[in-house]
């Protein structure tokens, strides 16, 4: 007959590919699994590594002065050294910038903890109720000169946020060295989302406004911008300036900060929260470092303790 030969038996046919070859056998005899994908690389850790990350469609011009005044050590520095040499590096910057930036200020522990106080206080101590400007603030220490009708007690409510102030660090080392070594407030400010601008306002005659970052805070998250251009008082001397400081941007987003870092800046520059475009809240931890009122000394930081 003319059909086609049929193929022989254990040999495959011309129009049927071969099978494709078996895994090899464990150990047991079974076909091996293809081993998983290895996992994503973490993301970076370092305050320094996600700033960097944070700040990579700012301005040219911002982002380098924010990377001049940055110094990526934990607050925590371990020896004595590490820990002048990270607190002259700051006060270097606060005196020739009026600001200055510590990554790694707190441990994501620190964070965390203090996010959960924020939340157990935020009914008994909030300033004020979530108005249309989706800002609210709930006070965590209040020295007796803050007392008022808004906020009538005085003293710790948050054994955390006392833990933060006590520890040693370079950042209390500067402030105590430049005479604002007594902290009147401590509070958790949080922009919600939708917040709309604050307005531009100081926080004192003399002092530093230390500000930690809860989360990690970019252009669209309300960061706390600097107006350099408005006049102020010299963080070191109180001398008057009328605007400018050589070597930085007439307005600075100095508050895109990531998780864990603080920024410390003069407490008479000209500064405002700026409105938070993205759908999560952004929480602060604020403290007011000013000269001693002679109030009290419940929150008063020594150098070099």
């Amino acid at each position: 007959m003319g059909g086609r030969k049929k193929a022989s038996k254990g040999r495959p046919s011309r129009t049927q590919p071969a099978p494709a070859p078996l895994p090899p056998p464990t150990a047991k005899g079974r076909a091996a699994r293809t081993p998983p994908a290895p996992p994503p690389p973490p993301p970076p850790s370092s305050g320094a590594a996600r700033a960097a990350a944070l700040l990579a469609h700012y301005p040219e011009d911002e982002r380098r002065f924010l990377e001049t005044i940055a110094y990526a050590l934990p607050a925590a520095a371990s020896g004595r050294a590490a820990r002048e040499a990270a607190a002259a590096h700051a006060r270097r910057c606060l005196e020739r910038f009026q600001c200055c930036v510590f990554h790694d200020a707190l441990s994501e522990g620190d964070v965390a903890a203090l996010l959960g106080e924020c939340a157990a206080h935020e009914k008994v101590s909030a300033i004020g109720e979530r108005e249309a400007a989706k800002r609210s603030g709930t006070r965590l220490f209040n020295c007796p000169c803050q007392r008022g009708p808004s906020c009538a007690f005085d003293g710790w409510r948050s054994d955390v946020a006392r833990a933060v102030v006590a520890a040693a660090a370079p950042w209390r080392d500067v402030v105590a060295a430049l005479g604002f070594g007594h902290v009147a407030r401590v509070e958790v400010v949080t922009s919600h989302a939708g917040c709309r601008h604050q307005g531009w306002h100081v926080d004192g005659a003399r002092g530093v406004t230390a500000l930690f970052a809860l989360v990690d805070v970019d252009a669209r998250r309300g960061p706390t911008e600097l107006d350099f251009a408005a006049p102020f008082g010299d963080v070191a001397t109180g001398a008057k300036v009328k605007g400018g400081v050589p070597g930085a941007p007439a307005r600075v987003f100095a508050g895109a900060l990531p998780r864990g870092s603080l920024l410390l800046f003069n407490a008479n520059v000209s500064h405002r929260g700026t409105a938070n475009l993205s759908r999560g809240d952004r929480p602060v931890l604020v403290l007011d470092c000013s000269p001693p009122c002679g109030a009290s000394d419940a929150g008063f930081l020594c150098e070099g303790a």
